[in-house]
């Protein structure tokens, strides 16, 4: 999870918002 952050993180912020809701259905 922290990998795909960083990377979201480096692309942009709307990615960065998009890749943690994502990070967080999958955690659910």
């Amino acid at each position: 999870l922290k990998r795909f952050t960083a990377r979201a993180k480096g692309r942009g912020n709307r990615i960065e918002k998009q890749s943690c809701h994502i990070t967080v259905t999958v955690g659910n």
